[in-house]
């Protein structure tokens, strides 16, 4: 029986995956018309799974089904984390969502609203938490499938 990769020597594959998952969705999502490839965020997210597998594999050798899936939570938690500081940092200068267009909304309905600072950082929690749920469900499911790919 194989023993279990230590999870130091995962951490370089896995933010390198998910570092490469982010970068890649986030440049994606600003090309018009090529952003609706972001639909298949899920397929790009299985693949950053199956990539810190391929990676961590090159590095130790062999791993089993379970040394795949750590590997790919981890990544999907590196890409939940850059993923946040890309769509904050795009926020700011102006190509994300439009928070004043928000506000405006907000006032028109008369509900007392935040200020647009507050209205981002609720948005960038709520980000993050969606990113987390989603990048590590499925960064986990590709390193699943990696480790069974690359599994001789």
């Amino acid at each position: 029986m194989i023993e279990m990769v230590e999870i130091n020597k995962m951490l370089v594959p896995a933010a390198i995956a998910g570092v490469a998952v982010a970068v890649f969705t986030t440049i994606i999502g600003l090309i018009p018309v090529v952003n609706l490839l972001n639909l298949a965020c899920c397929l790009w997210l299985m693949a950053g799974g199956v990539l810190a597998v391929y990676l961590l594999k090159r590095g130790v050798g062999k791993i089993e089904l379970k040394d795949g899936a750590i590997v790919g939570a981890l990544s999907g938690v590196f890409f939940a984390v850059i993923d946040t500081i890309f769509s904050a940092v795009l926020m700011l200068i102006g190509i994300g969502a439009n928070l004043a267009a928000m506000q405006q909304a907000f006032q028109g309905s008369g509900v007392e609203t935040p200020g647009v600072a507050a209205i981002g950082l609720i948005a960038m929690v709520f980000l993050f938490g969606v990113n987390l749920v989603f990048g590590v469900i499925f960064c986990t499911i590709g390193g699943v499938i990696g480790a069974k790919l690359f599994e001789r």
